[in-house]
């Protein structure tokens, strides 16, 4: 037992900072803003992410939703946790990242922090209740149960809130990325 317990103690990670446990999703670096900024543009094309908007006036790279991928998607990085890959896998998932980056005033280096925002796709559900509805089945309309005239599918996005693993993950590698390009 000693053995084991002086093991895990030894596999933790460092104590966060005052500043990051004030905000837990930022990171704070000692790099010039320039390689920050490149190093999580960076870190978000190698993750399949295409960038939406990319200010570097206001130090905010946004990207566009990204559907997660399935368990059997290997080659594809996946959520952090075996949950969020299970989820992916039984239902329509998409994340987006935001990334701040900026100066603390005052100080050297960057402040990096990273939301990542996750949504479910709800569509209404297609019934088949005779044999002509199997046509509306796979198709983009619905027909209702008694009338049979279509309505529409209304497909949307519930909000699951921040991704806190994503968000970790994805800080975690701009990081090293930064430490990487800083030499």
């Amino acid at each position: 037992m000693i053995a084991v317990w002086l093991t895990l103690a030894g596999c933790h990670a460092s104590a966060p900072t005052f500043a990051e446990r004030l905000v837990p999703n930022a990171s704070f670096v000692d790099a010039p803003f320039d390689v920050a900024w490149t190093a999580a543009s960076d870190v978000l094309k190698s993750r399949r992410f295409i960038l939406d908007e990319a200010d570097p006036g206001t130090g905010i790279l946004k990207t566009f939703p990204l559907t997660s991928p399935h368990f059997f998607e290997f080659w594809v990085d996946q959520p952090p946790s075996a949950r969020d890959r299970a989820e992916a896998s039984l239902s329509h998932i998409r994340r987006w990242v935001t990334v701040e980056i900026s100066r603390p005033v005052g100080e050297h280096g960057c402040r990096v922090v990273v939301t990542v925002r996750k949504e479910r796709r709800s569509t209404p559900e297609r019934q088949v209740t005779n044999s002509a509805a199997v046509v509306f089945f796979l198709s983009r309309s619905l027909p209702t149960t008694i009338s049979g005239e279509s309505v529409a599918t209304g497909d949307t996005w519930i909000d699951l809130g921040r991704d806190p693993g994503t968000e970790n993950q994805i800080r975690q590698a701009i990081v090293k990325e930064i430490a990487r390009k800083n030499r």
